[in-house]
């Protein structure tokens, strides 16, 4: 399965599952921090990017701090929800169906980024460009959220190894089934980051215990603050 047919995967997949899911909140750990960032004053035109918006929720987020809100997606329903939920919004910009190597903004764009539930579906090679191509959207100084799925993850290691903990996740990864992930202990999570230009602000990790009592499943992740000099 090469780097192609990895993108088509991820891009059914992830299609299948906003057609049955659409998220309406947005993450605690975005929302923290855009409040750490600050609202664009107001007059100004700051931009802001979502990197696989699915159902939009982190992109009404930063049209609330007064961002003008672009988004990248691979799923074409992710562009056509979008439209529909919020397509009035004066502060809507620019839905791309694509990744995060895209020619349809110019360098040092976006005064902030949010790449959430989206890097870590790539092997690490392909994050480290992903991040590097995002470090380059960037203005100087800007500023990106990001999180990385730790090898802790209840699911880690269920499935077809294809690159180093990368996996196509089989039927015992339950709701997991078929999608590709990769996983980075702490020492890898921070080497993606800075590998790729990017200096770290904040890093944390983010632990959630789900299911029933005595079933109890474990989702975890690496949340990174990062900065462009």
């Amino acid at each position: 399965m090469d780097e192609r047919d990895r993108t088509e995967r991820s891009e059914q997949f992830w299609g299948r599952q906003l057609a049955k899911h659409v998220l309406l909140y947005p993450s605690e750990d975005v929302v923290r921090f855009l409040a750490r960032t600050g609202p664009a004053p107001a007059g100004a035109e700051w931009r802001g990017l979502d990197v696989g918006f699915g159902s939009g929720r982190h992109l009404k987020l930063l049209m609330d701090h007064g961002y003008r809100a672009h988004g990248i997606d691979l799923a074409a329903n992710a562009i056509e929800l979008a439209r529909s939920t919020f397509g009035g919004h004066p502060r809507l910009g620019d839905l791309v169906q694509g990744d995060v190597d895209t020619e349809a903004w110019p360098p040092e764009t976006f005064r902030v980024a949010v790449a959430w539930g989206v890097l870590f579906l790539r092997d690490r090679r392909a994050m480290v460009r992903d991040l590097a191509r995002l470090g380059r959207l960037l203005e100087p100084g800007g500023r990106v959220c990001l999180n990385l799925r730790t090898r802790e993850s209840w699911f880690y290691g269920l499935g077809r190894e294809l690159d180093q903990d990368y996996f196509q996740l089989d039927e015992r990864a339950g709701p997991y089934s078929g999608a590709l992930y990769c996983f980075v202990d702490e020492p890898a999570a921070r080497e993606l980051v800075t590998s790729a230009g990017l200096d770290i602000e904040n890093f944390e990790q983010s632990d959630i215990w789900r299911g029933a009592e005595g079933q109890r499943q474990r989702q975890s992740w690496w949340i990174v603050w990062a900065r462009k000099a």
